[in-house]
C-alpha cells in the first residue's frame, strides 16, 4: 500500500483546523462552537479520528519530511565517507602491492648475494688451502709474516712501522671468510 503524502497533506489542510476532541461516539472541534466532526458507531473509531486531527496529521507529515531530508543528508555524507574510505583502501592496496614487489625484488637480490657470497667463501677457502705454509702461520699474521703485534708492521720496518699490514689484513679476511665467519 502506497500512502500519497501530498494528497493527505492537502486533505488535512482543507479540514477544519483546531483541537479535535472525542466525546463518547462523537468527535468535535473544540475551537468551533457546536461543530461535530464525526459521529461513529464504534468508540475506538471516535478516539482514533480525534487523535488523527489535521493538526496531528500535518505535524506527522512535517516530521516525516524532516526525517527524509535528514536521511538524504546522512546518505550523501555516508556516500562521501564511503568514497573516501574506498579511495584510501585502493591507495593502501597499491602501496602494499608496491611493497610486495619491492620485497620480492629484495628477496631475489638477497638470494643472489648469498649465492655469490657462498661462492666467494669457497674460492677463499681454496686459495687459503693452496698457499704454502698457511697452516704454520701465526694467528693474525699472513704466511711468511712474523709481526710482533699480529697484522701490524714492527718498528724496524721504517715508514711502515706501526701501520696495519695489508697482506695480513687480506689473509685474515680470506681465512675468516673461508671458514664461513663474518670478518
Amino acid at each position: 500500500m502506497t500512502i500519497d503524502i501530498t494528497k493527505l497533506e492537502v486533505l488535512a489542510k482543507a479540514a477544519s483546523q483546531g483541537r479535535w476532541n472525542q466525546d463518547g461516539f462523537e468527535v468535535q472541534n473544540d475551537d468551533i462552537n457546536n461543530y461535530r466532526v464525526a459521529r461513529c458507531n464504534w468508540l475506538a473509531d471516535a478516539k482514533f479520528i480525534a487523535a488523527a486531527s489535521p493538526v496531528e496529521v500535518l505535524a506527522l507529515i512535517a516530521t516525516g519530511k524532516q526525517q527524509a531530508q535528514q536521511f538524504k543528508e546522512w546518505q550523501a555524507s555516508h556516500h562521501a565517507n564511503y568514497v573516501a574510505v574506498a579511495e584510501e583502501r585502493d591507495q593502501l592496496r597499491a602501496e602494499v602491492a608496491g611493497l610486495r614487489t619491492g620485497y620480492e625484488a629484495y628477496e631475489r637480490v638477497n638470494a643472489e648475494l648469498k649465492a655469490e657470497n657462498e661462492a666467494l667463501r669457497g674460492v677463499m677457502s681454496a686459495v687459503v688451502s693452496e698457499i704454502p705454509g698457511a697452516r704454520i702461520s701465526r694467528a693474525g699474521n699472513a704466511p711468511g709474516h712474523c709481526h710482533s703485534i699480529p697484522g701490524v708492521w714492527d718498528e724496524d720496518n721504517g715508514s711502515k712501522a706501526g701501520k696495519e699490514c695489508a697482506w695480513c689484513k687480506v689473509w685474515n679476511y680470506a681465512v675468516s671468510m673461508g671458514k664461513g665467519d663474518r670478518p
